[in-house]
């Protein structure tokens, strides 16, 4: 497996030699300077929407179920779960045992899986799912624990593959 060059540079940081031979080749390089019209251009190009890319034309795109998340998350009824969870748990990870100052309530089956096999698609629809507040369908887990589950940020991409 490969590494990417920012895990690569983590562990194999460059000796100080090296980064004086670096930088030195960047002595005398002038920085072009900026007008006032390229800055107000850049400004500007990152605020224009992307159509080609974004909305229902990304191959990213499941029908705008982003929002919904983010609406379950900030429900009272998310919250509940989440509180429930972690007293279930004793405020405690699950896989490790310890009593982080950060944790974090883990769904086994992932929220998107839930929201994908009910057909869910709206905020209404979610508060009437019982399975979505089970407790017995969440785990406390620290940050570590929680990095190393299959669901966690990029790994539910390579999970789908």
């Amino acid at each position: 497996m490969s590494l990417s060059m920012k895990e690569h540079f983590r562990k194999n940081p460059m000796s100080v030699e090296t980064r004086k031979k670096i930088s030195l080749t960047h002595v005398g390089i002038p920085k072009p300077p900026f007008t006032e019209e390229h800055k107000r251009n850049i400004s500007i190009a990152g605020k224009i929407p992307r159509p080609w890319c974004r909305g229902e034309k990304s191959n990213f795109w499941k029908g705008g179920r982003t929002d919904l998340v983010h609406r379950i998350k900030q429900s009272i009824n998310y919250r509940t779960w989440r509180e429930n969870v972690f007293k279930r748990d004793n405020w405690s990870c699950r896989y490790c045992g310890t009593k982080a100052i950060k944790l974090y309530p883990h769904h086994i089956i992932p929220l998107s899986e839930i929201l994908t096999k009910n057909n869910i698609k709206v905020i209404e629809e979610a508060y009437v799912c019982s399975f979505l507040w089970d407790i017995n369908n969440g785990i406390t887990l620290c940050h570590e624990c929680h990095k190393k589950t299959d669901t966690y940020g990029k790994n539910i991409n390579q999970k789908l593959i």
